[in-house]
């Protein structure tokens, strides 16, 4: 029975999916399709400025063949429907074409090749500043519940409402202008020194790029974790149980720390 009702779900959520995917491809189409003429015109302009050797007459020739060529390739003769439709199942097929900036370490273009590349790093990443980030909130939330009202909450409840809503983007920039060129205690990119070093120092070296990152996000998320912490043991610790245990005389300590 809960299998059926799984599988509802499961093809319910695909379907609101593509049709999500739809609409962004519908509205976000012009702008999509005016970066890309102007990629494809850079492009042609890069390819006959190496072409000295042709006059006038055949680069306007090579010009025009060229662009019927890139805007056949990118569908872009075709009717605007055909092409949201094409787009939409490009999206939904993973098919996310080439970047024209960035590559992968093996030299690879396609966008698919640099987000795979990127994918168990970012997981990396973000699962050792979750942890730091969770035994943080928790110990300051406690903390905080402790001695509700008191300097150490109302202190970082302000610096909660102060980083809390900061982008992580911009607080990571004036931490590696900080950290990486104005000290310089930490690196200012990649995950291991060139070339990286062998044995148990090559896990040293990875925490050690790690540690920026991680610390950018750790201070971003922690407050808002440890204010959301205190407010529900403030909660749990007006419950009768925990009444009943302050009544038998158990330290507060193991209270706050045991019983909530």
């Amino acid at each position: 029975m809960y299998w059926k009702y799984a599988i509802k779900r499961v093809l319910y959520g695909l379907l609101m999916y593509a049709i999500l995917i739809f609409i962004f491809s519908a509205l976000f189409n012009t702008v999509m399709e005016q970066t890309l003429r102007a990629q494809i015109e850079e492009q042609i302009r890069g390819e006959t400025m190496r072409m000295t050797s042709l006059n006038e007459s055949q680069l306007e020739n090579y010009v025009i063949n060229r662009r019927n060529d890139l805007y056949s390739l990118y569908r872009l003769s075709k009717p605007v429907a055909e092409r949201i439709m094409w787009r939409t199942w490009d999206t939904l097929t993973l098919n996310l074409g080439n970047s024209t900036i960035i590559r992968s370490s093996k030299g690879s273009r396609s966008v698919w090749d640099v987000v795979s590349e990127a994918i168990p790093k970012t997981l990396l990443l973000f699962s050792v500043a979750m942890l730091v980030d969770i035994f943080l909130g928790l110990l300051l939330g406690l903390k905080k519940a402790q001695k509700a009202g008191g300097v150490l909450d109302k202190s970082t409840s302000v610096g909660t409402m102060v980083v809390f809503g900061m982008p992580s983007w911009w607080l990571g920039m004036i931490m590696i202008m900080f950290f990486a060129y104005g000290v310089k205690i930490f690196p200012s990119g990649g995950l291991h020194s060139t070339p990286p070093p062998e044995g148990i120092s090559y896990f040293f070296d990875l925490l050690y790029h790690l540690a920026l990152p991680v610390l950018t996000l750790v201070v971003i998320g922690f407050w808002g974790r440890a204010f959301l912490t205190r407010n529900i043991v403030l909660g749990v610790l007006q419950d009768d149980y925990i009444m009943a245990a302050r009544a038998r005389g158990i330290p507060e300590r193991k209270v706050l720390y045991g019983h909530t």
